[in-house]
């Protein structure tokens, strides 16, 4: 794991064997299949002024765009990587109703490579867990396991 000296969760170097993203209270009041969606943003220097308040504008009406089509709403589930220096997770894997956009602000190196890396990983992660979920029948009617986040990955 990279340092954090941002306050920001620094990116995913490595991904557990097993992840857990479901539990039966997720699954009953949403059985729709789900869609992982990972934003990542470009935060770094060049992105200072007009650059970085026209991506803050962009990911809300991302939000809004999302939330007028009602399947799309139940299906999506997006993360943030943002990829000033380090790369950081800004916002964990969330359906589209919880999703609320970050204010981004801009500031340090580009560090593309190792925000799309942490991407890839927490999008095998999340896929892992969707076929985890779906392949336990216990997911449906047993004790909720603890849930994975994108945070707990970063540790």
């Amino acid at each position: 794991m990279n340092q954090d000296t941002t306050g920001q969760t620094p990116y995913v170097d490595h991904v557990p064997a097993v992840t857990d993203g479901f539990g039966a209270v997720e699954f009953a009041d949403n059985p729709e299949p789900r869609v992982p969606c990972v934003l990542l943003l470009d935060t770094s220097g060049s992105m200072q002024g007009g650059p970085i308040s026209e991506l803050n504008a962009g990911v809300k009406a991302f939000k809004e765009e999302l939330m007028s089509d009602a399947l799309a709403a139940k299906r999506v589930e997006i993360v943030i990587v943002t990829f000033g220096d380090p790369p950081a997770v800004r916002q964990e894997f969330v359906g589209a109703e919880s999703f609320e956009p970050p204010f981004l602000q801009a500031g340090g190196g580009t560090a593309m490579g190792a925000a799309i890396e942490t991407g890839l990983r927490l999008l095998d992660a999340r896929k892992h867990s969707y076929k985890e979920a779906l392949s336990n029948p216990e997911w449906l009617t047993g004790p909720r396991k603890p849930p994975f986040t994108a945070f707990s990955l970063a540790k």
